[in-house]
């Protein structure tokens, strides 16, 4: 049965519990996991990461902080983003800027977060946590 809130926007049921971002396919959008060093706040790192490449390379589209947060079993903090649009343009804005300033992403395959290494680590021996 749809909540109220559910019925006033019209959307039907609205989802409450959330899910890993990736772990489902989204048409449009790609997800991606930075390392978090806790060096600075990660809204910060993020601004940076996509601003670094100037003119920036997508011609359309946005990125954004997804608020999760997974944390692996030795302590590494990889904190989802994704982006939407021209999706080539932001994919090489990411990594670019993301070499250009040492920064390591992960991605997501079903239920395991591939490091930049080739490693993989299996969500479920993970902690996640949503802000």
């Amino acid at each position: 049965m749809p909540s109220e809130m559910g019925k006033i926007l019209g959307l039907g049921e609205i989802q409450r519990e959330r899910s890993v971002p990736g772990r489902q396919e989204v048409a449009g959008r790609e997800f991606r996991y930075i390392l978090d060093d806790g060096g600075e706040p990660f809204s910060s790192l993020f601004k940076r990461l996509i601003r670094h490449v100037q003119p920036p390379l997508p011609t359309s589209g946005a990125a954004m902080i997804e608020g999760c947060a997974v944390t692996l079993p030795k302590g590494e903090v990889w904190q989802a983003i994704s982006y939407k649009g021209d999706l080539l343009g932001w994919r090489r804005q990411i990594g670019l800027g993301a070499e250009s300033l040492n920064v390591n992403i992960a991605s997501l395959s079903g239920d395991t977060l591939v490091l930049p290494d080739g490693k993989m680590v299996d969500l479920a021996d993970c902690k996640t946590k949503f802000y």
